[in-house]
C-alpha cells in the first residue's frame, strides 16, 4: 500500500469516528440534565431566586414539563431539597417550598450570627490575591448593578457571601452556612429590594472587603453582625407584620420577581410601594407568641 493510500485510510476513518464521538457527547451532555443532581441544582436555583415561590405547590406533571425530565429522577430531587429544608413533602399531598414564618426567620439569622462573624479570623488569615481579586470583582459588579437588575444583583450578594466564607477553609461550617443562605435567599431578597436593604447591603459589602484587605478581623466580625442584624430586624419585622395582615397582601411571600424587576406577585399585580410596606412594617409589634417569649425572657433576668 502507498504512503497516500495509507493517509487516506487513516483519515477516513478519524472522519468516520467523529459522529460517533459527537453522539456519545451530547448523549452524555443530555444524560447530566436529566440526572437527579442537576435536577436538585435547577430545582435549588428556582427556589433561592423566587422563581418557585415560598409556600407554593410542586406540582410534578409540570415540574417535568418544565425542566424536560422524568418524574422519577424528579422525585429523588424533590426527597434530596427536602432533606436541605428547602421543600417540604408530606405523605398524601404532594410537596410545597417551605414557607418560612418570623420566628423560624428569627432563628435562622439567630444560627448564622453565632457561625458567621467567628469566621472573620480564618478569612483575614487565609484571604489570597486570588480570592480578593474574586471579591473585588463581585463588588464591582454589584455597583454596576444598582436598582436596575434586581434579581443579578441578588444572585452576586449571594456569591459574594459564600466566596468570601469558603476561604475560611472550614468545610463543615461552610456547609451549614451555605445551606441557612439557601433556606433565607428568597426572603433575603425581599429585604434587598422591597424593603431598600440593597444600598445598605453594598456598602457594608465595601466595608468588608476593605477589612479583608487590611487584615483586620476584629473589623469583618463587627461587619458581618452588623449585616445580619439589619437584615433580621427589618426581615422579621416585614414577616410579622405579614402574618399579621396589616396593611400588607399575604401575596408578599410569594414574590417573583421578573428580569425587569417591576415587583410584581404571583397573581400579577404590583405591590404596594417599597417605603409604604417598610412604614408598615416598622409600626407593627412582633406576634403575640413572640411578645410572649420575650417578656418571659425578660421577666426571668
Amino acid at each position: 500500500m502507498t504512503v497516500r493510500r495509507r493517509l487516506n485510510t487513516v483519515y477516513s476513518t478519524r472522519n468516520s469516528e467523529r459522529p460517533s464521538r459527537k453522539r456519545a457527547h451530547q448523549s452524555d451532555e443530555a444524560a447530566k440534565a436529566h440526572s437527579p443532581e442537576e435536577i436538585v441544582r435547577r430545582l435549588r436555583r428556582a427556589i433561592v431566586r423566587g422563581e418557585l415561590a415560598p409556600g407554593s405547590l410542586l406540582v410534578q406533571a409540570d415540574l417535568a414539563s418544565r425542566f424536560g425530565v422524568s418524574r422519577i429522577p424528579l422525585r429523588e430531587a424533590l426527597r434530596a431539597l427536602d432533606a436541605e429544608g428547602l421543600v417540604v413533602m408530606k405523605s398524601g399531598q404532594g410537596a410545597t417550598v417551605t414557607k418560612l414564618s418570623s420566628q423560624d426567620a428569627l432563628d435562622l439569622y439567630r444560627l448564622r450570627l453565632a457561625i458567621e462573624p467567628p469566621l472573620a479570623d480564618r478569612i483575614v488569615e487565609y484571604a489570597g490575591p486570588r480570592d480578593l481579586q474574586q471579591l473585588r470583582r463581585y463588588v464591582d459588579a454589584l455597583d454596576r448593578c444598582g436598582e436596575h437588575d434586581q434579581q443579578r444583583f441578588s444572585d452576586l450578594n449571594l456569591e459574594f457571601h459564600v466566596s468570601m466564607y469558603r476561604i475560611a477553609d472550614r468545610p463543615a461550617y461552610t456547609r451549614f452556612v451555605e445551606r441557612a443562605l439557601a433556606s433565607i435567599e428568597p426572603y433575603s431578597r425581599m429585604y434587598l429590594h422591597l424593603l431598600r436593604g440593597s444600598g445598605r447591603a453594598q456598602s457594608e459589602h465595601v466595608a468588608m472587603l476593605r477589612a479583608i484587605e487590611n487584615r483586620e478581623a476584629e473589623t469583618l466580625s463587627a461587619l458581618i453582625t452588623s449585616h445580619l442584624d439589619g437584615a433580621r430586624n427589618a426581615l422579621v419585622k416585614h414577616l410579622a407584620a405579614v402574618e399579621q395582615g396589616e396593611n400588607l397582601p399575604v401575596e408578599i411571600y410569594g414574590v417573583l420577581w421578573t428580569p425587569e424587576g417591576d415587583g410584581r406577585s404571583r397573581a400579577g399585580r404590583l405591590l404596594p410601594p417599597p417605603t409604604e410596606m417598610l412604614e408598615a412594617a416598622e409600626g407593627t409589634e412582633l406576634p403575640s407568641r413572640m411578645r410572649k417569649r420575650t417578656a418571659t425572657r425578660g421577666a426571668n433576668k
